[in-house]
């Protein structure tokens, strides 16, 4: 089901869950994971997934090296840097979800893809990494990369490990390229250097031809791809 430690991410995310949140939040918390974990109380999980947004406050991670490098023991190159503890906490409790069957779980899951708002979709993206039968959600992520949402494509494209390892060459050239037109810290790509290809060379080459021919400024970091594949 899963292609890390589950029961080793499991506790970093629940120990620093318990950093961060207050006392009266943490019990509610704990409650609700189990409703993830009941098949039939399943229905009351969504209603709060979303309540997250009321119980916990929308703060920072404070998060040490030595944490992160755990985390990424265990999901190599994933970051949780940039995470907020509201984040953390509704991608616990989705972790929480009873994976032992796969036709219930993905249905799960993708109900709450299907009728998530802007904050809790971009947390759902987030969470690509985590999921149990981690190829079913190529799709899923493809769809991710076409959205309009800031916010979503950030969780989408930075610092998530997801498509660099699961998405076909098609969806991550279109990837990168979104990631160049709509301006996001291409630094953060997980992956990027060891999946440049030749058709997203030419399709950067294009897009600077059409950048500079309109007199507009070219990201450096363009050409730091480009340059990496031989000539």
């Amino acid at each position: 089901m899963y292609t890390y430690d589950f029961d080793k991410l499991n506790q970093l995310f629940s120990s620093l869950i318990e950093q961060h949140v207050n006392e009266l939040a943490l019990p509610w918390i704990k409650e609700k994971a189990e409703v993830a974990q009941g098949r039939d109380s399943f229905n009351k999980f969504p209603l709060a997934f979303a309540m997250v947004t009321r119980k916990v406050k929308n703060e920072p991670l404070n998060i040490s090296g030595e944490i992160m490098a755990e985390i990424s023991s265990v999901i190599p190159k994933l970051s949780i840097s940039h995470w907020s503890v509201r984040r953390l906490v509704r991608v616990w409790l989705v972790m929480q979800i009873n994976a032992s069957d796969k036709d219930q779980y993905t249905k799960q899951i993708k109900s709450l893809f299907s009728n998530a708002d802007m904050n809790e979709l971009a947390t759902l993206y987030a969470s690509l990494p985590i999921l149990a039968y981690a190829e079913y959600w190529r799709e899923q992520c493809a769809e991710g990369i076409r959205s309009n949402i800031g916010y979503v494509l950030d969780a989408v494209i930075m610092d998530n490990p997801y498509p660099a390892e699961y998405l076909d060459e098609e969806a991550w050239n279109q990837l990168v390229l979104k990631a160049f037109f709509t301006e996001k810290d291409i630094s953060r790509i997980v992956g990027l250097k060891e999946r440049v290809n030749e058709k997203l060379v030419k399709a950067l080459q294009d897009y600077a031809d059409e950048r500079s021919s309109a007199g507009r400024e070219i990201n450096p970091k363009l050409w730091e791809i480009v340059n990496l594949m031989p000539q």
